[in-house]
């Protein structure tokens, strides 16, 4: 860190400027904010030798964690509060990150198996959507592409069942209504 300068992330109502702290150490940085006044970002520990991503609440500040690393940073979040990043693996591999409050999920896990044999690694989430979508950059080990990757959520079983039964039944409401003309 440079012994010249401090970051702290902060937060203006319009007229006053609110330090919303760090993990214990020196500095933090925002990236994002929601409508209910969470944001995201990234804290330095005590000791000021690694940085989390972290979570504010307005009033305290939540650390992530990471996937088993020493480094992690949050670029966004949505109005139900998933928020998405990056994490070290416990190996020092940058990994796309969902937080789920604190609770990490690598989202390598979601890759087919041709996709991550094919050498894809999901790299840095940049943001999420209130829908779930999720964007950011992956890297081929392989051929040494980059390109940039879209999540979308599948629906679970149930929900496909739920939604054919419901138009069954609005099928059959409506065949109630208007008879067949012969």
């Amino acid at each position: 860190l440079d012994d010249e300068v401090t970051k702290r992330a902060t937060v203006w109502n319009g007229t006053t400027a609110t330090d919303m702290g760090t993990l214990g150490g020196r500095n933090s940085v925002a990236n994002d904010i929601n409508n209910g006044g969470n944001s995201v970002g990234y804290a330095y520990l005590a000791g000021d030798s690694a940085y989390h991503a972290t979570f504010w609440n307005g009033t305290q500040a939540a650390d992530l964690g990471t996937l088993g690393g020493n480094l992690s940073e949050a670029h966004a979040l949505n109005e139900a509060g998933l928020t998405v990043g990056w994490a070290e693996t416990a190996n020092g591999v940058t990994h796309a990150t969902l937080w789920e409050g604190t609770t990490a999920t690598d989202l390598n896990t979601f890759l087919d198996a041709n996709t991550a044999s094919a050498g894809w690694v999901l790299e840095r989430a940049y943001d999420i959507n209130n829908t779930g979508w999720i964007v950011g950059d992956a890297h081929n080990g392989i051929t040494g592409q980059n390109h940039a990757f879209l999540l979308t959520p599948v629906p679970e079983p149930e929900t496909y069942a739920l939604f054919v039964a419901g138009l069954a039944l609005m099928a059959a409401i409506r065949s109630r209504r208007y008879p067949a003309i012969a």
